[in-house]
């Protein structure tokens, strides 16, 4: 051993003898709980568009530099202790403003690749109608290319939705060629999306013009070609100019004037109007599958002899008459919502003084999301 000890010593050119190296042990990850009650670069950016986060985020720095520049006008005592007594809030907010610049760095590497741009077209190109076999014929490319699978299937999917289903022979091949690229563990879940109405075969029926998503583009404004990521004035600012489906049919039951005039100013804020229903739109909801509901739930009054007598709650406590009383409105989402319809829902709040949007649902979602929990355990997406 010693004479082992000797050489290694000899061969380091040091007459100290190499000692073995203990591993050190992994940094622990910190992890941060992002709370808009108390990070507020947080509550200002959380519902933007991702396309102004980067800029929201440079002039948050720039103005947080010059607030710390300001320590060098400060000449009086008062004036000093002013400036430490911000000292700890700028302190919390360049903390948290490293942590938001990480995470839109993060961001930025995936919305800035040239396959994010490509999806994000076909995207938007389908849910604007234009040139439906176009758009899958790019999809067949992406799918030549080998581009991971959950992009291809959500927009297969996506075509599907808005498009009333895709032509049978178009999709047998397309399934086949899925199949053929990435695996038959892919096969449970094409059948799967076929199941639950994700990926259907087109009719005469679900094809026509004023039927499905087709039918209520046109009539709830989904797409609006002035939007303004920046200084949003429509809910259509989440997706970059396609307004959310579920936002809209909310929007035509709670919020009717700013779904009638979407260019309206926000800062307008209008007073909340009496919720009545579909009245108005019974002919756009019958195009869109599924079941509609409105009932008036009945409450009770008392009358003079103590006793108690049946009424309408849109008639007795439909709406106080005072315009700072502020309304609920509940919005439940069964089996999941975005961030984006949250969003949207959010902006509604802001856009009438005195209705706030209590959400409620099963899970927050995206599409990859989604997907995995369809697929199981059958295909990692």
């Amino acid at each position: 051993n010693q004479q082992l000890q000797g050489s290694v010593a000899d061969a380091s050119g040091s007459n100290t003898p190499l000692m073995p190296q203990t591993p050190t042990a992994p940094q622990k990850r910190k992890k941060h709980h992002l709370d808009s009650s108390s990070d507020r670069i947080h509550a200002a950016i959380r519902d933007d568009n991702f396309a102004v986060v980067g800029m929201k985020l440079h002039e948050m720095a720039k103005k947080l530099n010059a607030e710390y520049d300001s320590r060098h006008a400060a000449r009086t005592v008062p004036q000093m202790r002013a400036f430490v007594g911000r000292l700890g809030n700028l302190e919390q907010d360049r903390s948290n403003l490293a942590i938001h610049t990480s995470l839109a760095q993060t961001i930025m590497r995936e919305t800035g690749s040239e396959r994010f741009a490509r999806a994000l077209e076909v995207e938007q190109n389908l849910v604007a109608g234009v040139d439906l076999q176009e758009q899958l014929n790019v999809i067949e490319d992406m799918l030549n290319m080998e581009l991971p699978a959950r992009v291809v299937m959500r927009l297969l999917c996506l075509a599907s939705l808005v498009g009333g289903g895709i032509k049978p022979k178009n999709l047998e091949f397309l399934k086949r060629e899925i199949v053929q690229t990435y695996g038959y563990q892919y096969l449970p879940l094409l059948i799967k999306l076929g199941k639950v109405g994700l990926l259907t075969k087109a009719t005469p029926t679900s094809t026509r013009a004023n039927t499905g998503f087709a039918g209520v583009r046109r009539s709830l404004k989904l797409i609006n070609d002035d939007v303004d990521e920046h200084k949003p004035r429509d809910v259509s600012y989440v997706y970059s100019g396609y307004a959310p489906l579920s936002v809209r049919l909310v929007q035509t039951i709670a919020q009717k004037e700013a779904f009638i005039d979407p260019s309206r100013k926000a800062e307008t804020s209008p007073k909340a109007h009496p919720i009545i229903g579909w009245r108005g739109f019974e002919d756009v909801i019958a195009t869109l599958p599924g079941a509609t509901v409105d009932e008036v739930q009945m409450g009770t009054n008392t009358n003079q002899a103590g006793g108690k007598i049946p009424t309408s709650n849109a008639k007795s406590a439909a709406f106080n008459t005072d315009p700072d009383h502020i309304t609920t409105t509940v919005v439940f989402f069964i089996g999941g919502v975005t961030y984006a319809e949250i969003a949207a829902l959010r902006f509604m709040s802001r856009q009438t003084r005195n209705r706030r949007f209590l959400i409620c649902t099963t899970q927050t979602i995206n599409g990859n999301s989604m997907l995995a929990a369809l697929a199981g355990e059958q295909a990692k997406m």
